[in-house]
């Protein structure tokens, strides 16, 4: 049954591309709703700022809407083109004169300090545990470590991140 549902979802998102492609604006909002959360995820993970991955994903989506007559479907899920394209537009971001001078004037923010504490002993394992994990992150190489955030962090497959990288 599991497979049958998944065919299901590939499916809609076969058909909502070919909507989209033909200048169904519903369409992509709906592809934009579907992929939304995991790209400015995954783009907030590599910049570690909300303000600017918000802008990098929205930037993200009006690239894909710009070149969505251009994609095909080569056995890879869309979504692994929309992060290949948040992937590249990460990369730009890190190559500009811009991110240089947010990284000089901007403190990263402190994700833990979102969420209210529920119980302040698993708050301080889970901050002690998060902070080797991004530790141990830390001392990948950048590919490395970008290919376990794809894995982990953003539940894409292996061919999903594969396609990315």
């Amino acid at each position: 049954m599991a497979a049958t549902v998944t065919e299901d979802i590939d499916q809609e998102v076969v058909r909502l591309v070919a909507r989209a492609q033909d200048g169904d604006a519903e369409a992509f909002a709906q592809l934009y709703d579907r992929y939304v959360d995991q790209t400015f995820g995954y783009i907030l993970r590599r910049v570690g700022h909300r303000q600017t991955a918000e802008d990098l994903t929205g930037d993200v989506f009006l690239r894909a809407y710009r070149r969505l007559s251009t994609f095909e479907w080569q056995g890879v899920d869309l979504g692994a083109w929309i992060m290949t394209i948040a992937r590249n537009r990460v990369h730009d971001h890190f190559k500009s004169a811009r991110f240089r001078l947010e990284r000089s004037t901007d403190v990263m923010a402190d994700t833990a300090s979102d969420s209210a504490p529920d119980d302040p002993e698993r708050v301080a394992v889970a901050r002690d545990m998060a902070r080797a994990l991004g530790q141990a992150l830390e001392r990948l190489k950048d590919e490395h470590r970008e290919v376990i955030e794809l894995r982990f962090v953003h539940n894409m497959s292996v061919a999903e991140t594969a396609e990315v990288m």
